[in-house]
């Protein structure tokens, strides 16, 4: 990504000269960027032997000892990097059960979307962190998502979504709670769980206007259908259809004197 960046700054300038002058510093960019990737590799190791070190669900004893189990690999979507990772604190083993009410409660749960300026980045890097939270007594989700140039950025959006719905969806059965679920990222990642909950909250506003404009249609459609200038033909039964569907005191004098009985329905 570093020598992509300078290939376009390089791009940038139009002259010679120019691209000379700017050479120095963009030399010193690339360097820094070589020299951060090599200090990485300690890291890089450490994590990778932390994560594989952590035992699966159900392992009491490694459980026992490190405190954390890691469920690796769970997919939540079609995709082929729809897959995610969950850390589990040993008090999330607890509060599964059969409702007994010494049982402990449920865990607070945190999904962590990882960075990489949306085309590099692994759920397997944050292992330290995931593993420090659970340690007090989080439960933490890590997803991955497909990665540009694969995928665009409305794609990972999308897949940042089906991973917290899948969370909402089942971190109950591993003794997490869904009611208590916080939403996390870092650098993209932050970009790309902000974008999902614009999304989740722009489709439930449309679902509600949608539905709000479906009731006021439908009380609409009843009022036509038992206007007070049918009630003659529609008999009790319409006047007191009409009647249920206006206001109290707003059922009018035409619709008492459209049917005689129409006033003991409409409360006259």
């Amino acid at each position: 990504e570093a020598i992509k960046g300078i290939k376009a700054e390089m791009d940038t300038l139009p002259t010679l000269p120019e691209r000379l002058r700017r050479l120095p510093e963009v030399l010193g960019i690339l360097l820094s960027e070589v020299v951060g990737l090599f200090a990485l590799i300690p890291y890089a190791l450490s994590t990778m032997a932390l994560y594989r070190s952590l035992p699966g669900p159900g392992s009491e004893a490694a459980l026992a000892k490190l405190g954390v189990t890691v469920e690796r690999d769970v997919a939540y979507g079609q995709g082929n990097r729809c897959l995610l990772d969950v850390y589990a604190p040993a008090a999330a083993s607890k509060a599964v059960g059969d409702g007994d009410p010494e049982q402990p409660p449920a865990v607070p749960v945190i999904v962590f979307v990882h960075g990489g300026v949306w085309a590099s980045g692994e759920k397997w890097h944050y292992a330290p962190m995931a593993t420090r939270l659970a340690q007090e007594g989080y439960m933490v989700v890590v997803p991955s998502y497909e990665l540009y140039p694969k995928a665009l950025c409305p794609q990972m959006v999308r897949e940042t979504s089906d991973a917290l719905s899948w969370t909402l969806d089942n971190v109950g059965a591993r003794g997490g709670d869904p009611a208590a679920v916080a939403l996390v990222g870092h650098s993209a990642g932050a970009q790309l769980a902000s974008m999902a909950l614009l999304a989740r909250a722009s489709a439930a506003a449309a679902k509600d206007a949608a539905a709000a404009a479906g009731d006021a249609a439908g009380r609409r459609h009843v009022t036509r259908r038992v206007a007070p200038t049918r009630l003659r033909r529609g008999g009790h039964r319409n006047a007191a259809r009409y009647a249920a569907s206006r206001p109290a005191g707003q059922h009018g004098r035409r619709a008492c004197r459209a049917w005689p009985g129409a006033r003991r329905w409409a409360g006259g």
